[in-house]
């Protein structure tokens, strides 16, 4: 581990690695408050329509000239669960030891943290975590050739033309009005600031989504004035992860505790139990920090810190980024691989609070079929909290990932040892009958 060290500590004085991140100050200035799609993703939409119209007519059976783009209907790929859990921090490290440029390796999974915590931001596991996930993941044998690849913006280059589906990534802010407060010096132009932060203290907490693409970042759930297996979850959907992974035995015991606890607790208190952080979220510069002129009000804005997290303890699907209306999506297929496939009242427990936020009504077209379940969401004009109202009827395709007695009649994909949460290891034999399982679904 000596090596590591003396590498990362060669980044702090890196020149290279320091301009590397000088071009995002002039973007950060393009910055816009509106829930319509940049133009940059409507090209993108527009483009991809035309590009694939041919294969589209092909698949109908029709001829090109009678393919309008309109006709094309357009779909979005996801998943969930099934995070890189399974990963050996000596073979990452070795990974990197082991590339033709060591120092190039380490500059790649490292250069952004270093580049994070010299700008006065404080590291957390999940930080760490995430740049062991991109080495074993996305560094080669020669790093020095992928100096882009550990930009979300140097995708751009892919997807140019339509060529390509879109990325679009998502996480979730945890907001928690009881942890909000004004600084001193913002606060004293507040009256009777103590009375008004106890009263703000009191407002429920909910999850605000965040999306990325190649283009851009941002949410489309700022309160009023503007426009929701996580390794760092709430303590309510910890506490369901950690009680999946214990013996039959003492979970059932486990799980008597932890409700007898939150029985006793009053619904605001049970609120903050359930909102607590066993392993702290990431910190990022928060890019709505003091957006408009004093005086500032209490909430996301006046945070200089933006924590955000895997949105799995808020949908294990990113459906909310998915249904932005702007986006008109028509079809979601949603392959999902989170443990909530075991116990499926907890699925839909979260798609049934995901309708009612974003006004959806959701209707079972045809579930009969275990491997792939068809709902149709259907806009009522309802949607709750700081959410756009759902205006785009969009037919959402579940895939769980179940057994499949074609491959191994005795393995549940979920519920073996080797797929639990606490689990970090992967043999290949495991690995390759995890894909089987997947393939022959």
């Amino acid at each position: 581990m000596g090596w590591l060290k003396k590498h990362i500590e060669i980044l702090h004085s890196d020149e290279k690695v320091i301009s590397a991140f000088k071009h995002l100050e002039e973007n950060i200035k393009r910055s816009q408050i509106s829930n319509d799609l940049c133009e940059d993703e409507k090209k993108f939409v527009h483009d991809r329509k035309f590009y694939i119209r041919e294969a589209f007519a092909k698949y109908v059976g029709v001829e090109v000239d009678e393919i309008h783009p309109d006709d094309i209907p357009i779909i979005a790929l996801t998943g969930s669960g099934g995070g890189f859990s399974i990963i050996d921090a000596v073979k990452v490290f070795n990974a990197l030891a082991d590339t033709s440029a060591p120092q190039g390796a380490v500059e790649l999974a490292f250069g952004g943290l270093v580049q994070k915590k010299d700008s006065g931001i404080h590291l957390s596991l999940v930080d760490i975590y995430g740049a062991l996930l991109g080495a074993k993941l996305l560094i080669g044998h020669d790093p020095t050739i992928q100096s882009l690849d550990f930009k979300m913006s140097s995708q751009k280059k892919y997807v140019e033309g339509g060529k390509k589906p879109l990325p679009l990534y998502a996480a979730i802010y945890n907001n928690r009005p009881w942890k909000d407060y004004l600084e001193p010096e913002y606060a004293a132009l507040i009256p009777d600031y103590e009375q008004v932060l106890e009263r703000h203290k009191m407002k429920n907490g909910y999850f605000q989504w965040y999306e990325f693409t190649p283009f851009e970042f941002g949410c489309e759930e700022f309160p009023g004035d503007l426009l929701g297996s996580s390794p760092a979850g709430t303590l309510k959907f910890d506490l369901r992860e950690f009680e999946m992974t214990l013996p039959d035995g003492i979970k059932s015991e486990f799980g008597k505790i932890s409700k007898e606890v939150q029985d006793k607790l009053g619904e605001h208190e049970k609120d903050v139990f359930e909102r607590i952080h066993l392993i702290p979220p990431t910190n990022n510069h928060n890019y709505s920090y003091h957006l408009y002129p004093p005086p500032y009000e209490l909430g996301i804005n006046s945070l200089r810190n933006l924590p955000i997290l895997d949105p799995a303890p808020s949908n294990e699907l990113p459906m909310y980024p998915l249904t932005n209306p702007s986006r008109k999506i028509d079809i979601i297929v949603g392959f999902n691989s989170a443990r909530q496939v075991i116990e499926h009242e907890l699925f839909d427990e979260q798609q049934i609070e995901f309708c009612k936020r974003r006004g959806y009504d959701r209707i079972a077209r045809d579930i009969s079929n275990k491997h792939c379940e068809i709902y149709d969401y259907i806009p009522n004009g309802k949607a709750t909290g700081h959410n756009l109202q759902a205006t785009n009827p969009t037919v959402f395709c579940h895939m769980p990932f179940l057994k499949n007695d074609k491959v191994d009649p005795t393995f549940e994909p979920l519920n073996a040892n080797f797929t639990n949460t606490a689990n970090f290891v992967y043999t290949t034999e495991q690995v390759n009958l995890m894909f089987n399982v997947a393939k022959q679904n």
